[in-house]
């Protein structure tokens, strides 16, 4: 369930329990697998509180948990958009096709960016924001697009 300061609800027994889908930050998107209950990406946007002995910079972190809000591993900053690589249509069609890996995850991110994020990718294309791919949460990452701006995820 959506709540309010960037705090949500989850449960695993269709409401019998609710406890809170929290990475000890404001959680603003998320995202669950399509084929991995347990799994989810959530976006939170820094605050200046975190940088204490250095100037504020204000960007979207992307963590990853495997445990339904349990446990969360940060992945990358300067995100934009995110989106699993997984589907059910790819699981159900998995020997007409390539298999896909459960933790390939699509990113676009300014890679390079150092100061605080816009909020939007503003009205125009920007050519810092790239797509990404990776298929261990960031560990190694494969650049796919250079000014790939946007995600948009069809079966």
């Amino acid at each position: 369930m959506i709540g309010t300061n960037g705090i949500n609800w989850v449960s695993s027994d269709c409401g019998g329990n609710i406890r809170a889908l929290n990475a000890g930050k404001k959680v603003q998107e998320f995202m669950f697998h399509p084929t991995q209950k347990t799994w989810a990406l959530a976006a939170s946007w820094t605050s200046c509180a975190e940088f204490k002995d250095e100037p504020c910079k204000i960007f979207k972190e992307l963590f990853v948990t495997k445990n339904m809000g349990e446990e969360w591993t940060y992945i990358t900053n300067y995100v934009y958009d995110f989106e699993w690589g997984q589907s059910k249509f790819a699981v159900d069609n998995a020997k007409k096709a390539l298999k896909i890996p459960d933790e390939r995850i699509f990113v676009t991110k300014d890679a390079y960016a150092t100061g605080h994020q816009s909020a939007t990718k503003n009205s125009t294309w920007s050519t810092k924001i790239d797509l990404f791919m990776s298929d261990d949460f960031f560990k190694t990452n494969q650049l796919l697009i250079t000014s790939g701006n946007t995600l948009v995820k069809t079966p």
